[in-house]
This record gives structure tokens, sequence and C-alpha cells, in this order.
């Protein structure tokens, strides 16, 4: 027993001495040995504080110098330091750690940073929270990281050397709209390096009047310039992915309205071609008319939030409308786009001018706070048969009509729809009175609607068979087929167009190849869902009801040549995919994702 406690005694010993050459003290400072010559900076010694840091460039174990290239992830944040007043970090030091600095919200001690050429790499909320007012950043540097210099409110002035390639989301974020806020920042001037730009990058500045856009730009985030009040939005010469359109900034191809300034204008009409607004490009500006071209698929989060915006149009095109999009703006009146699901998160939240909202029948969930603090809002028309599903929420509060009550917000849907919208919940939030007219939906659907979809002859041809006769209301219909998902951005049209054909009860609509005669065919991928989109208003009857938006979902099948896609090749998860914002992600990505050229949503 002694022997076997000796010798766990002496294996513990050595165990302390590996340690030791690992971790070690050098005068007030602790640190890592990171290699045979280099060592990690890890904070203060044990009881020591000081309101001056000054990074040593070596540092000796008793045994060896090593070179200081790193400060270590929390080396000094605020809870440990006490609150540094200067810090000065030496040329050796290549790497600066995540929350290295980490501050504080309500004391902001930091106010002079002397940061050396060599440094290369500016850690995640490395400098959260300071008082910092003039900052230098060493052309060494190429990549400032998330939440860098998150909540700086004093920043006067940042001069941007040329070999800075990446900034990151939130990396000169000002805090909150009222929290925080940055008021003196009034210019900033990027070198021509940089390449990637995240979200939110330089958000709440509320002074900054100036910035632009790098020759070597390749990536723009969303809402990068909110909360300021740019009017002198600059793309350098030479800057070959971003285009100016008169006041407002597009890709290239003028498919995606990236970003805007914030002051000045007023009225939009966006460009014909553009398939996408990017999140946050007019978020709390002075926009208040944005006129939408045909065509447009997207809009991404938090567009118009916070902004004037009083008028706007939706085209059929539109099947995507990402949360926030017009919270707290100064719509009155709301008629929802015809093909868009669902009313995302927060949608209206705070748009106290709102009085009325007319829900399209495509209209299937609603989301978490989608009309609270709506305190204008008095009627609400639903066309749908079915009650729009109001969907799972966190607490109670975030119920999409929180706080109205019978008394106040009415909701009128179709006839004999009343009992749907109790089972629901709607009456515990609304008054429920039926319209004089019901709507119509068919009474079977061939191919059945979820159903297999086999080679066989005719098959973009479907059957619709109603209780009586219709009569067609649109000769030219925007059917189409969306893969993944019933708001999926990836859509898929006959070549040919569509022919909707009336017999009696039963409506016969058919996708034309490029002949003009001949049924459609596309190739599916097994087991991927199909959506098969047929608009609301396509058919009446003679009580003068009208048909509801109809999502028929098909499965495709491993049979060869079971549907073939006349549109574009198949996806390859291989390939490489990307978010609105031009940013390289996974194909599995929440949102838009652009594949192949072509452009989904991810749910």
């Amino acid at each position: 027993m002694k022997k076997i406690l000796l010798s766990l005694l002496i294996l513990a010993g050595i165990n302390v001495q590996a340690q030791d050459v690992q971790e070690f003290t050098d005068g007030k400072y602790k640190f890592v040995k990171t290699s045979e010559n280099t060592a990690e900076i890890t904070g203060f010694a044990t009881g020591t504080t000081e309101a001056t840091i000054v990074i040593p460039s070596t540092a000796n174990d008793g045994k060896t110098t090593y070179n200081v290239t790193s400060i270590g992830n929390r080396a000094f944040s605020a809870s440990y330091s006490g609150g540094a007043t200067e810090v000065t970090i030496p040329s050796s030091v290549k790497r600066i750690g995540n929350q290295a600095f980490f501050g504080s919200t309500s004391k902001f001690f930091l106010k002079t940073l002397n940061l050396s050429e060599g440094l290369e790499y500016i850690g995640e909320s490395a400098f959260y929270g300071n008082g910092i007012e003039h900052l230098t950043i060493p052309a060494s540097v190429d990549t400032i990281a998330k939440s860098a210099f998150l909540y700086s409110p004093n920043l006067q002035t940042i001069n941007f050397n040329e070999g800075l390639k990446y900034i990151g989301k939130g990396a000169f974020t000002s805090g909150t709209f009222a929290y925080n806020t940055n008021k003196v920042l009034k210019k900033v001037t990027l070198p021509s390096t940089v390449e990637f730009i995240g979200d939110e990058a330089f958000l709440n500045n509320a002074a900054l009047e100036s910035i632009n856009l790098p020759k070597a730009l390749t990536s723009l985030g969303e809402c990068v310039i909110g909360g300021t009040v740019v009017k002198d939005l600059i793309i350098d010469s030479g800057c070959e992915n971003f285009v100016r359109v008169g006041d407002v900034v597009y890709n290239k191809e003028k498919t995606i309205l990236f970003i805007a300034p914030i002051k000045g204008i007023t009225k939009l009409t966006v460009e014909p071609g553009t398939l996408v607004i990017n999140g946050g490009t007019f978020w709390n500006s002075d926009i208040e008319e944005v006129t939408l071209p045909d065509g447009l698929l997207g809009i991404g989060y938090g567009a118009f939030e916070k902004s004037q915006l009083h008028s706007i149009n939706f085209p059929k095109s539109l099947i995507f409308i990402d949360e926030q999009v017009f919270a707290q703006t100064k719509l009155t009146e709301v008629t929802l786009p015809e093909n868009v699901p669902y009313i995302n998160d927060a949608q209206f939240y705070g748009c106290k001018l709102l009085t009325k909202v007319v829900m399209p029948s495509c209209v299937k969930q609603i989301y978490n706070r989608a009309f609270r603090d709506c305190s204008a809002l008095k009627n609400i028309v639903c066309l749908s048969s079915v009650a729009p599903e109001i969907m799972d929420m966190y607490e109670e509060y975030d119920h999409p009509f929180y706080n109205f009550t019978p008394s106040v917000l009415t909701i009128t849907v179709p006839k004999g729809a009343t009992d749907a919208y109790k089972s629901a919940g709607y009456d515990n939030y609304m008054k429920i009175v039926e319209g004089d007219k019901g709507t119509i939906i068919p009474l079977s659907i061939n191919p059945e609607n979820g159903s297999k979809l086999y080679a066989q002859g005719n098959l973009m041809e479907y059957t619709l068979t109603f209780d009586r006769n219709v009569t067609l209301l649109d000769a030219t219909p925007d059917i189409h087929i969306r893969k993944g998902t019933n708001y999926s951005v990836s859509q898929i049209y006959a070549e040919g167009g569509w022919t909707v054909k009336v017999d009696g009860n039963n409506v016969v609509i058919r996708g034309l190849g490029t002949n003009g005669d001949t049924t459609a065919t596309f190739d599916s991928e097994a087991e991927t869902n199909y959506h098969l989109i047929i608009p609301e208003g396509l058919l009446t009857n003679d009580s003068g009801e009208i048909s509801e938006w109809l999502d028929i979902t098909y499965i495709g099948s491993d049979k060869v040549n079971a549907i073939r896609d006349i549109s574009a090749e198949t996806e390859n998860q291989d390939t490489p995919a990307y978010n609105i914002a031009g940013q390289r992600v996974t194909p599995d990505t929440k949102g838009i994702v652009i594949q192949n050229g072509k452009k989904r949503l991810n749910r």
C-alpha cells in the first residue's frame, strides 16, 4: 500500500512539474507556453490589478525566454482587470483572443488603445464596452472579428490601414437604438483591401454620415449602416461587385438591392430584375414610398424596420418576407402578398398607425408578435376558410395579437368559417364576423394531394373537381411549382406557361412545353416535396364565391424521367452555397440560399 501511495505521489509530482512548465508567472503577468519559443499572456498574476496594461514582448519562466505572440481569451476582461484605462500591445503579439479586454456597458474604463504593427487578428468582443476616442488599426491586421469593438460610444475616429480584409458582424456596432449610441463618429473610410463587411458592422452610430464600399469588397452583410444618418454612400473606383443605381447600391447583376443611404431618400422605384431586398437596407431610414418590381422574390430581415414607410406594393412574385420587415413603420392599411403563406415574427410589431389588414387565403401561419402593439388596428379581413395557425409562442406576451380584445379588434372571415376561427382561439382576442360570401375549394384533385409523381403521360396536368359548376376569372394565372417548401424561393415554371380549361365542375390545369401544345415534364429528386401553387381567385361559382389559394403537395419519385426540370439543372449539394449577402454558407443554412444560380428559402 505504501509503495502504491508513493508511486501516486511521484506521478502527481511529475504532473505538477509538467504543468509548471506550461503555465508560469513573470512579474505581474501570467503566461502559458505555446511552443518552444512562444507564449500567450493569460492575465494578471494572482491578486494583481492595473489601470495601465503594457503587454511585454517577452516572458521568462526562469529557464527560457519566450516571445509573447498572443493574448488569451478573457485575459484582461473587466471582471478580472478592475477596469484598465490604457492598453499597449507590442509588435510581437499577432493575435488578440476573444473577450481579451471585455469591458462594461455602464463604465467605459478603457480610454487609450495602442496597437502595433505585427498584430494580425482582433478576436470576438475583444474590446467590447470601451471608452476609446481615437483608434488606429495597423496595416498588419487582417481580421477584426465579430463584435470586436461593440459598444464604443466615445469613438470619434477610426484610422484603417491598407491590409485589412475582414470586418465581422457587429464589429463597430454602437449599442442599441437608444442605449450607448455613438453620437460622435461621423465618417468611416475603409481601405481598398477590405473584402468582407459583416451584418450590422456599423449599426447605431447615430452621427455617421459617410462610408465607402472598398475596391476589393465581395461580401456585404445586412443592416451594415442601420441607425446612422449616412447620406454619402461611396463606391470606390474599381469596385466590381457592387453598382450604384441612383442613390442605392445593388450587386453587379442588379438582382439584389444591398444598401441605401439612410438619410435623404424618401421615394424609390426598385430596379426591374431585382430578386431580393437585403436585410436592414432601409432600417431607421427616411424612406416613405417604395415601388417593388414584378419578379421580386424576397425581402430580408428588418428591411424597412423603424423607417418612415407608409406606402408599398406587393408583386405576385413575392413569396418570402423575413422577420420584422415592417416593424415600427408608418403603414396604415396593408393587403398582404398573394403568395406568402405565413406572417413572420414581429412583421408589423409596433406599427401604431396600422388600422386595417387584409389576409389573402394563402396565409396559413402567423408567428410571434406579428401584430403586437399595433394599437390602432381595428379590422382584419381574412379570406381563408381555414383559420391561419397561431404558432407556438415562448410566452403569452409573444402572442401575435397580445393585448387585443373583442371590444377593440374585429376579424371578418368567409361565410361558414366562424367555428374554424373559434377553434383556433381567435375569439379570445377579437370579435369574429362572417362575410356575405364563402370560398370554394376542390372536392378532389388528380393526381391526389400527397401522391408520388411517377412516369406517366401528362405529368404537368392536374384536374380539380368542385361541388358545382365554376367559371374562370383569370385566363393567365401565376401558377408555378416550388421545390422543398410552400414558401421556397426556388420556383419551376412551365416553359410554355399554363392553360386552364373549365368543363362544368371540372378544371384542367396543364403546364405547356416549349411548343405550347404538349404537356411539360421535369426531373424530380426522390422523396423531395414539390408544391403546385394555384393562386387565389382563379375561379368563381354561381354564388359569387371565389377559389382559395391552393398548395398541392407531391413527392418526387426515384423512377427515371418521372419529372424533368425545364428551367434549371438539378442542385448538387456539393456545390458552393451563398446567402443573399453573398457570403458562403452551408446548403441547409436558414433563410434565402443561392446555389447553382437558383434561390430557395430554408426555414
